[in-house]
């Protein structure tokens, strides 16, 4: 048996966020609709299976309220009891929850380009008035599941802090390590998912430049090749993983920027492109291959000697199958701090631990 103090009695607060999410938001968009106002936000790419998620949640809550209704507030529950209600926890959370974080991060950029709708800023600014929203936006609630996730394992480890009895601690520790691993598969599902959306988002706006894509006239092609070899390549692959993105400078023989280049660095490629067009309201930029992507194994990475390396300045080397040089391209960043972490990243991904270079640093650069 094991003891189980007051704090053991509190809920997990996910459904504080959950219900005003449920029943403010996602009602009167629902209540919108039947009157045919705001027809363009639609209700189930924003909230997906929100309504299944608070079933969900609200019944965790139930059960573990059930196993101290009408008990001494030092009165012991039993130990089987409390792993009876989190034995299916897996099986029951991981498909709701990783359904609902899927959409959140699939539709981050579409809940984003509805604010640029009046109607849209109009519905959000009644819905935050609501006394039951308490000011909260509709981002900060969506994105709840996923912080709250941890919350049943914090609140194990707390009824194991006040456990007495050796067997129970037993089965406590047993149970609070499968919510572990149940919680690691959901964040790696997730994440997983996470990056084969963005390689499809950037495999949409980067264009192969119809220069790159065209044969050599000089050379005698057979001209049932010529449209296999204009298809423009996919950069989104099952086993391709996105490690970071951004834009840096190219320097000319003299050591001046002579060109913006937005670099896509990947667990195999490295991809230089130029800004085609810029973005609007309606639609994200777009990019053409500044040259061929250059495979890692061909890459040497090289930071720029005292006293170049003050101004930020590093250098990619492609050397062909036979070791010598083909193209070399020296880049400049805005920071010392931007330059190394891309000099970290393309090293971590030379070194074959891509997941590493993308999780690790994004955590390191993100704000405290």
């Amino acid at each position: 048996m094991m003891l189980c103090g007051s704090s053991s009695r509190r809920r997990p607060d996910l459904n504080k966020q959950l219900y005003p999410l449920d029943k403010v938001y996602k009602g009167f968009l629902e209540e919108l609709h039947f009157n045919g106002i705001l027809q363009l936000a639609e209700v189930n790419k924003i909230f997906a299976n929100l309504s299944e998620l608070c079933e969900l949640s609200s019944g965790i809550a139930i059960d573990l309220s059930k196993l101290f209704l009408n008990r001494p507030p030092l009165q012991v529950a039993s130990t089987n009891e409390l792993v009876l209600t989190f034995s299916m926890f897996g099986r029951k959370f991981n498909p709701v929850y990783q359904k609902f974080c899927v959409n959140v991060e699939k539709n981050r950029g579409y809940l984003k380009a509805l604010h640029q709708l009046p109607d849209f800023e109009e519905y959000i600014r009644v819905c935050r008035n609501c006394e039951k929203v308490q000011k909260n936006d509709i981002e900060s609630l969506i994105i709840a599941p996923l912080q709250h996730l941890c919350h049943y394992q914090l609140l194990l480890e707390k009824i194991l802090r006040h456990t007495k009895d050796p067997n129970d601690c037993s089965v406590l520790s047993s149970t609070i390590k499968a919510i572990v691993v149940t919680l690691k598969e959901l964040e790696s599902n997730i994440a997983e998912h996470q990056r084969s959306l963005e390689l499809l988002e950037l495999q949409e706006l980067i264009h192969w430049s119809p220069l790159l894509l065209q044969p050599d006239l000089q050379t005698y092609l057979p001209e049932s090749w010529i449209p296999q070899l204009s298809e423009q390549p996919r950069l989104a692959t099952k086993d391709r993983v996105f490690i970071h993105k951004g834009t840096l400078k190219l320097l000319d023989a003299k050591f001046k920027p002579s060109l913006d280049i937005f670099v896509v660095l990947l667990s195999d490629y490295v991809v230089l492109t130029e800004q085609r067009s810029k973005s609007t309201k309606k639609q994200l930029a777009q990019y053409v291959l500044y040259q061929h992507p250059i495979p890692l194994a061909s890459l040497e990475v090289c930071d720029a000697p005292l006293p170049l390396a003050q101004r930020n300045m590093f250098t990619l080397l492609e050397r062909s199958p036979l070791g010598c040089f083909a193209h070399y391209y020296t880049l400049q960043a805005e920071s010392k701090e931007e330059k190394d972490s891309w000099l970290a990243k393309l090293r971590l991904a030379q070194d074959g631990r891509a997941v590493e270079a993308r999780e690790i640093l994004q955590h390191k650069e993100s704000p405290v």
